[in-house]
């Protein structure tokens, strides 16, 4: 499944009225249980012009194939951030075209394998995917991804020599 669908996938759930005008989405994490993958987002507030984002607000978990919702926490507060970090600044990541075709490319193969023991070829993909990750989602908020998945980023670190 590509990146485009599951993205999409959202909207024929009811998860989908989670994004409001204005409204950022994260990218999704992905994990595995009995019912299939699950792709894992959080909502959050983002002032381009100030530089600053503001959350998580909501998150939430579809299961794309299927087009249905895992999970939804509405309004369940900002992860790990104190009160007065509920702002925060956003970094310099700047977005091009290539590196979120690439990523979204490493998406796809990743999400053929994921939590699962990887074999050398796919653990070269992983490689992969984590640094194009990192080119897409502003480093002030890759925190806010491993607190969304732990569990995507513990087997991330059982089959690499990376840590995320």
């Amino acid at each position: 499944m590509y990146l485009r669908q599951v993205e999409n996938a959202i909207f024929h759930t009811e998860c989908g009225r989670l994004l409001r005008d204005g409204m950022c989405c994260s990218e999704p994490i992905m994990t595995r249980d009995e019912k299939g993958i699950i792709d894992h987002f959080f909502v959050y507030c983002e002032d381009a012009e100030e530089g600053t984002f503001l959350g998580p607000i909501d998150r939430f978990g579809i299961y794309a194939e299927k087009q249905e919702h895992a999970y939804m926490a509405e309004n369940k507060g900002y992860f790990s951030l104190a009160e007065d970090e509920q702002k925060r600044f956003l970094g310099n990541t700047v977005l091009t075209k290539e590196s979120y075709d690439n990523y979204s490319a490493l998406y796809g193969q990743v999400r053929e394998f994921v939590m699962t023991e990887c074999t050398e070829q796919q653990r070269e993909i992983l490689q992969n995917y984590l640094h194009a990750l990192r080119e897409v989602v502003d480093e002030a908020m890759l925190f806010l991804y491993r607190e969304l998945a732990p569990e995507f980023f513990a087997w991330v670190d059982s089959q690499t020599a990376e840590r995320y």
